[in-house]
């Protein structure tokens, strides 16, 4: 429907949802994407494409507030073909939300949210060589981790580049899987890496 929708579970097996969506956005694009993630020990936070606006949102839901209650929309990012449909996040045990997309351009950007619900913007963190980026946070050894198919090479593999957890400065490219056919679409979780 063009929206970003919230379901959310009514009983406490977690078996029964609600009927009707909660909206936190409406008129995006048809392959606009969301993701969710749980962060701050006391929040959870929908991150959303929106390649009608150029943009990318951000909303936050309180444990302690009724289901129905978020934040008005946040905009992460903005600007002339930002947006693209390429989302994943991830957080920090400080309560900061990490998102890495992908621009209309292939160009991945790494965006930070301040606890005080600010976001920054690392741009052009990987340009036009790579797809499907996830962003992996090793909070005890002060790094954060990217990770992406990498075109221009037969056949695509999947690489990394790390950065100081702070600085967000990445360092050059390291192969993580690669095949004798095309790798795509490298998964993880959004759990704190452990140490090491």
């Amino acid at each position: 429907g063009n929206n970003v929708n919230v379901h959310y579970t009514t009983s406490t097996d977690h078996r029964s949802w609600s009927t009707s969506p909660i909206v936190l956005r409406s008129g995006l694009a048809s392959d606009d994407i969301s993701s969710i993630v749980a962060f701050g020990g006391d929040k959870v936070g929908v991150f959303w494409s929106d390649q009608n606006r150029d943009e990318f949102g951000f909303s936050v839901h309180l444990d302690s507030d009724p289901a129905t209650t978020w934040s008005p929309p946040e905009v992460a990012d903005a600007g002339s073909s930002h947006a693209d449909d390429h989302v994943n996040l991830s957080c920090d045990s400080q309560g900061r939300v990490y998102a890495i997309t992908k621009d209309a351009h292939d160009r991945m950007r790494v965006h930070r949210r301040a606890v005080d619900g600010t976001w920054t913007t690392k741009t052009d963190v990987l340009g036009g060589v790579g797809t499907r980026g996830i962003i992996m946070v090793a909070d005890q050894d002060a790094k954060v981790y990217i990770l992406y198919t990498r075109w221009g090479v037969s056949p695509f593999r999947i690489e990394y580049r790390v950065a100081d957890l702070e600085a967000l400065a990445f360092g050059g490219e390291t192969i993580f899987i690669s095949s004798s056919a095309d790798v795509n679409d490298v998964t993880g979780m959004k759990q704190l890496l452990p140490p090491g």
